[in-house]
């Protein structure tokens, strides 16, 4: 089999036009699975022939779940007669939000809701959490075509046991008086997948100024040693016949957690390491500690 594969843009382009013709809601999510699954076909055959590297392949993983992110949510908001231009946004964080998606990555994914002028700030209409929960539910849930994603939401400013959806204001409250530093660890990843465009740009805007900001440097190494030290106390798989790669000492955790602090603490004065994505910023954070 040829590990050839067409371009992102020119893949969409032809997978957009086979689910125009499809406007019934449950064959549109059927293509949708199809197409998702015959396009990691193609990235795999194209991985194993080293026609694609891995900075690549992990930008393409991420591209395709855009794509599959957008057209559910799109079919599900028609389904339910609701208005396109409702104000609710998806957001994703994680290995989606960064482009460094795997084949087995889940999705992290945070939902936003900004109640229109004159409602009350921090009331969630009944048929927005019904959206968001059939939204997450066929991500996820195995069709005729294939699985979906798992989906994972507990990266919401509330937690595990908070509210799948959080209004606005809340969000910007949270993060401006109660988030702990790995929460802005996490929200450096932040980036709208779908919803609306005008609250996504807004929300992401807002998470720029608030992970791209001066502080005190020892605060945050003190921090985020604890917070790493703590991980690989907990959930580390090392023994003494073992070695972790991902979650023990030395391994790509620490690295990590090191472009992270850097980004936390030199991202507000160097656009450079305004970004997401530790690859992207790796270059720029190895400078940083050649010029010390």
């Amino acid at each position: 089999a040829s590990g050839k594969y067409s371009a992102a843009a020119s893949w969409e382009r032809v997978s957009a036009s086979l689910l125009s013709r499809n406007p019934n809601y449950e064959e549109g999510l059927e293509w949708l699975r199809r197409l998702k699954n015959e396009r990691i076909l193609q990235l795999a055959l194209a991985d194993l022939d080293g026609s694609i590297d891995h900075r690549e392949l992990e930008e393409e993983l991420s591209f395709l779940a855009d794509f599959v992110i957008r057209g559910t949510y799109q079919r599900v908001l028609s389904s339910r007669g609701l208005s396109p231009d409702i104000p609710l946004a998806v957001f994703a964080l994680g290995k989606l939000g960064s482009r460094e998606m795997s084949y087995l990555s889940d999705l992290d994914l945070v939902f936003v809701y900004k109640p229109p002028s004159g409602a009350t700030d921090d009331h969630i209409p009944g048929e927005i959490v019904n959206l968001t929960q059939r939204f997450m539910r066929m991500l996820s849930t195995p069709l005729n075509e294939g699985p979906g994603y798992l989906v994972d939401a507990r990266l919401r400013p509330t937690g595990n046991y908070g509210t799948l959806i959080v209004t606005w204001r809340a969000w910007q409250e949270y993060y401006k008086e109660r988030a702990d530093l790995w929460e802005m660890q996490a929200l450096l990843r932040l980036r709208a997948v779908a919803g609306s465009p005008q609250l996504g740009e807004l929300v992401e805007s807002a998470a720029r100024n608030l992970c791209y900001r001066r502080r005190e440097p020892a605060a945050v190494w003190q921090r985020l040693c604890h917070l790493r030290q703590r991980m690989q106390r907990e959930r580390s798989e090392e023994r003494e016949d073992t070695i972790d790669l991902k979650l023990g000492a030395g391994g790509l955790a620490d690295l990590e957690f090191l472009v992270q602090g850097c980004l936390l603490v030199e991202g507000y004065r160097q656009p450079s390491l305004q970004t997401g994505s530790v690859r992207a910023a790796l270059g720029s954070v190895l400078q940083q500690f050649s010029d010390l």
